[in-house]
This record gives structure tokens, sequence and C-alpha cells, in this order.
């Protein structure tokens, strides 16, 4: 876990270090909300995928399409590499580039207002934008501390907090041109994060065939009644029109979001559209048809998020979030044990004998948010240091989230030491709730 916060402490302090490079830069408003019109290939390519496929997608998208269309879902990863970027670029790259810089407009409601000499066409264009992109904000940060939640134990609404105020930050102090550089250093982190995480997913269900021979044993249901055995694993999935439908709205509808087109306002020339093409394409391809692929295993996954009625995600979003966390066999998103920490674990399985919690945290985290390595470890640390901070209200409240324990088996299987960690939960909390009632006034 400490790992993982000082990896997050020095990506959002470059994130800053960025913004406050890039106002050096901004000397007027051309430069600060276009880069100057000199942004290369690298930057706007990176900076238009990035922006393609953010939270919305990675998260909400992959997870929601993956489950309904399962591998087939990675048709619409390559939908919106081929349509959505390749077309994009080659049909609106150059004229964008060209008649926004003929005209002088430096966003989309200014060009409208430019193209056709109407101030009251440019009012009903910002206010468009400015609207409908408050659910599409909203819709990232979702995704965005739906992922850190699930990985971290501070909660949801702190995501959300914090990353606002880092993108305030470096797009309000560093102007187009420090987003364009932190989206190129996200897109790298992209790009091999999707191809560690598909390795370590199909690793972790024996290689690509095996996982696909367990993906095989679902089913789906046709509107008819009719059963479809494999669905999930089929060439166009178990509904093959919505698949179709999915591919197109996600690959054109992007052509006219804002924050698309507004890329090629400030490419530097032509030939760096040609440039970027292939770039973006590429782009594409790995990171959209990845994460789709990826998505495309969430059923795999269905005993770590919680299901309605229907036997369907209560939240889509959970779905990702699941993948990634529960990818490796002994725990920690993205932590592996090596063979030096095997020897030392099976040494002290052998000289610790014993139902107790030692607190190596492989165990996180949890899909029902208890804090496991601390929750188990509860009647040592209210006996041997100092128990009053254990009495307040905020320990009381995580505590009893024991009681929403889904009983999935995740915290067991991924256990070193082999505890029945369910079990010694709910003794914890007993042994607790009988410490808190003879010691919470003293």
């Amino acid at each position: 876990m400490a790992v993982k916060i000082i990896l997050l402490i020095v990506f959002f302090a470059i994130m800053i270090a960025v913004g406050l490079y890039s106002r050096k830069h901004a000397t007027n408003v051309s430069d600060f909300v276009l880069g100057g019109r000199s942004v290369g290939p690298w930057l706007t390519a990176f900076a238009y995928g990035t922006s393609y496929f953010s939270a919305v997608v990675f998260v909400g998208y992959a997870g929601q399409f993956g489950w309904n269309f399962g591998l087939a879902s990675t048709w619409v990863g390559l939908g919106n590499a081929f349509i959505g970027s390749l077309m994009a670029w080659m049909l609106l790259g150059r004229r964008t580039r060209v008649m926004t810089q003929h005209i002088g407009s430096r966003t989309m409601p200014d060009f409208f207002g430019l193209r056709y000499g109407s101030k009251a066409l440019r009012l009903v264009a910002a206010a468009i934008v400015f609207v409908f992109l408050i659910p599409y904000t909203a819709s990232l940060f979702n995704g965005l501390a739906q992922l850190f939640s699930a990985s971290f134990s501070l909660p949801y609404w702190g995501w959300v907090l914090i990353m606002a105020a880092l993108t305030g930050v470096y797009v309000i102090v560093g102007g187009y041109m420090g987003s364009a550089v932190n989206n190129f250093i996200q897109g790298i982190i992209m790009l091999v994060g999707i191809v560690a995480v598909i390795a370590a997913v199909l690793h972790s269900h024996g290689g690509l065939m095996e996982a696909i021979a367990k993906l095989s044993e679902g089913s789906a249901t046709t509107p008819a009644g009719t059963e479809l055995k494999g669905a999930f694993t089929s060439f166009f999935g178990p509904q093959p029109l919505q698949l179709l439908g999915v591919v197109v709205l996600t690959s054109l509808g992007t052509w006219g979001l804002p924050q698309m087109v507004g890329k090629f306002y400030a490419i530097k020339d032509e030939k760096a559209i040609t440039k970027g093409t292939v770039i973006s394409t590429f782009f594409g391809l790995v990171v959209a048809g990845g994460c789709y692929f990826l998505g495309g295993f969430g059923r795999l996954y269905a005993d770590s998020i919680e299901l309605n009625a229907a036997g369907n995600p209560a939240s889509f979003d959970a779905i990702i979030p699941a993948i990634v966390t529960g990818k490796v066999d002994f725990g920690m998103a993205g932590m592996t044990v090596t063979e030096e920490r095997k020897a030392y674990i099976e040494k002290e399985r052998t000289e610790l004998v014993g139902e107790f919690c030692r607190g190596c945290g492989y165990c996180e985290p949890c899909p029902a948010g208890i804090e496991i390595p601390n929750a188990a470890r509860m009647a040592q640390l209210i006996r041997r240091s100092p128990y009053k901070p254990y009495m307040s209200d905020t320990w009381y409240e995580k505590m009893h989230k024991i009681e929403n324990c889904r009983h999935c088996g995740l915290c067991s299987s991924r256990c070193p030491y082999g505890l029945d960690t369910p079990a010694l939960l709910e003794y914890m909390l007993k042994d607790y709730d009988q410490f808190y009632k003879t010691h919470k006034e003293k």
C-alpha cells in the first residue's frame, strides 16, 4: 500500500509541476487556450486519445458493454480506433485547422460566432457546451473515484474532490499546453497499464484460452427465450444489432465533441496532422481495443460486485475496478509476491501457527469497504496499544462495515497464511462490541 501511495503522490506532483512549467509559456490568450497553435503531433494525438478514452470509456463503457456483449465488445474499441480516431483525423483534422486559423477562432462557440457572424449563435453554442459538459465531467470524476476508492481506503467523495482540485490546478495554471503535456504522460501510463492489466488478468485465469473457456460457460437468453450457450465468447456476442448501434454511437458521436475537435485548432501544421493520424489510431487500437477486451471478462468477476435481483451489476462502474483490484491472486492491485516474499511468508506460516492476522495487506481491497488489516487485528490493537482512538465514532463505523461482508471469498483466497478471514472478522466485531460497551466512556 505504501508503494501505491508514493507512486500516486509522485504522479500528482508531476501534474502540478507540468502546469506550473507551462504557465511560463502562456504569455497571451492564444498561448493559454491553444498553446500558440504550435502543438506537435505526439502531444495532440495523445491529448485526443486520452480525452476520447477517458474514465467514461475505461471504467463505465468497458464494464457495461463488456458485461452485455462479452468479448464481442472489442468491436466497439476497434470502431472507436478506426472511425472515431482515424476517420475523424482524416476528414476533420486539416479542414478544422485551416478554417479556425483563417477566421481566428479559438473555441467551438467562437467558431460559430465568427463563421456565421452571429453573437446569438455564439452564446447558444457556449450554453450548449456548458450544460452538456457538466454530466460528461461528472461521469469522468465518478469513474475515477470508483477506481481509486476500490484501491485505497479514502472514500469516494474524497477522490472526487482531489481529482477536481488537481485538474483545476494544472488546467487553470498551465492552460492548453499544460493539459496536453499531462495528457501525454497519462497516455503513456494508459498504454503500459492496459497491456499490463490484460496480461495479469489472463495470467490469473491460466492464460487466454483458459479465460475464454471459463467465460464460455455462461449463456444468454434471446427475447424469444432461446438459450445461447457460449454467447459471451461468440464473434458478435448475444446482441449483434445492439452492438452495432454502440459502435456507431461511440465512434461517430465524438466527432462533435468540443474537447475532441478542439485538438485540431492547436496542432502545428499539416505535416503534424498526417503523423498525428497514425499515432492517434495506434493509441486507439491499444487503449480502446484493450479496455473493451478487458471488460469482456467482467462476468468472471461477478462474485466481486454487487448484483441486483435480475443478476446484473447494481453499478456497471464497479466492474472494471473489481477486475483491476482482483486480477492478482495475492491481493493489492498491481502488486505481486516475489519469491523472496513467498519464502518469508512460508517461514512465518510454519513458525507462527494460529488464526491471527499479520497485517500484510494482501487481502485488500475489500469490495464491502472493510479495512481488513486493522479490523482483523482489532483485539490486539485495543489491548496492546492505547485503545481510546479505536473507541471513536469513526472506528465504530469502520468496524461495523464487517456486517456488510458479502462472503465473496476474495480476502481468504488472497491471504498467504490461509486464514478464514470472514470468520475472523466476525469474531473481531463481536469482541470489539463487548470491549466498546465497557470502555467507551472511560
